[in-house]
């Protein structure tokens, strides 16, 4: 196992007389051990950085270190790491057998270690029945389970993932996420993976980096990422249904904001700093709850009863009114699509009785819900 530590890495490509950056000074430290998941959209640079740590792309500038040693003109055998890909690339002529002791014959090991290896690895993926079968002869995801056997079979100091699980359905998907949880567990082996998929961010990280136009705007935990999103972009893109995102002016006393012209909603605590200002106001679909007669009251970040006031005690709550456009079942919930004011807003409630299109949904919130980003650059305000 080892530690993988990036320095101001960039990537230039050159395009007629002009030149393209595709990443933009990337520092990141991951630790011995550790599973790191780089999550952004498509063009975002993600896998780019993979290829780069993996040494199928030439850094343009900056410093890659595996174990501490720098590697940056190491060819990508001589680097200690193992890649699984996305299209598996298994050689469709050989048995799974043969598939996973190859990278073991080209280092010259002994016959009987390599048997050794591949049966442990044919076990732990539960192989074992399929060692005989070539890649034609499998599904989607037993090929899967043979590419992370070839990488696992090498025992390296890091495994890299490059969107392994796109090319397979929604439950196998959830399948192979189990499996390599349970992997990481087993080995401990330091692992990075790429995805453009938050689903498997949030669920397989022990960190996530999130990224966007080559630059990294987030590192933390799946948790913090989501609980307290550094920019307004990480708010939009991590979370499904994403946070809603409303442009909104904060009164002058600091006290309240206002949704493009709607009624002044409560902040959990004065913000003199942006008193005046207009900001990106945001909310979880999850935190806005229907507003029934006799239910109970929405609950402040320390899970007591909210107010209607701005003092060092309760926080106060948020009332506003949905018009709903139209309604997601889900089966255990459902997902409300309506405007809040004239700004599209999205609630999720639990399964019961819907809305119609056309209903006016009361709903409420804690006002510790808010999130707070500069219209400008998307930053966080606190």
């Amino acid at each position: 196992m080892a530690s993988i530590t990036l320095r101001g890495l960039r990537k230039h490509y050159a395009r007629h007389t002009t030149r393209h950056t595709v990443l933009h000074g990337i520092d990141l430290d991951i630790a011995d051990g550790e599973f790191v998941v780089l999550v952004g959209p498509s063009g975002c640079g993600k896998s780019t950085l993979l290829r780069m740590i993996a040494g199928l792309e030439d850094i343009s500038e900056g410093e890659i270190a595996i174990g501490g040693q720098r590697v940056n003109e190491r060819e990508p055998k001589d680097r200690d790491i193992a890649m699984v890909f996305q299209n598996y690339a298994l050689y469709p002529h050989m048995s799974v057998r043969q598939n996973l002791a190859y990278g073991l014959r080209l280092r010259g090991l002994p016959a009987a270690q390599i048997a050794q290896r591949v049966e442990a690895v044919a076990r732990t993926l539960e192989l074992d029945a399929l060692l005989e079968r070539r890649p034609k002869d499998l599904s989607g995801g037993q090929r899967q389970r043979v590419a992370m056997g070839r990488a696992i079979v090498r025992e390296p100091a890091a495994f890299l993932f490059d969107e392994p699980l796109s090319n397979l359905d929604a439950r196998l998907r959830v399948q192979m996420r189990l499996e390599i949880q349970r992997l990481h567990q087993r080995l401990g082996t330091t692992s990075v993976y790429v995805t453009h998929d938050q689903v498997e961010a949030m669920t397989l990280a022990q960190r996530m980096v999130v990224m966007r136009d080559g630059r990294i705007e987030q590192v933390g935990t799946p948790r913090e990422v989501y609980q307290r999103p550094a920019t307004a972009f990480v708010a939009s893109f991590i979370g499904a249904p994403a946070m809603n995102l409303w442009r909104a002016r904060v009164s002058a006393d600091g006290a309240a904001l206002q949704l493009d012209g709607g009624p002044w909603l409560p902040l959990p605590q004065r913000r003199a700093d942006l008193a005046g200002r207009t900001v990106q106001a945001g909310v979880r679909p999850e935190q806005l709850q229907r507003q029934d007669a006799g239910g109970p009251p929405p609950r402040d970040a320390a899970g007591l009863p909210s107010g209607d006031r701005l003092s060092d005690g309760p926080v106060p709550s948020v009332h506003a009114t949905l018009a709903v456009q139209f309604v997601e079942s889900l089966g255990a919930e459902q997902l409300v699509h309506g405007l809040l004011g004239a700004q599209p807003a999205v609630v999720r409630l639990p399964d019961g009785r819907a809305p119609a299109p056309g209903d006016a949904l009361p709903l409420r919130w804690t006002a510790a819900a808010w999130h707070l980003f500069d219209t400008d650059d998307g930053r966080r305000l606190d």
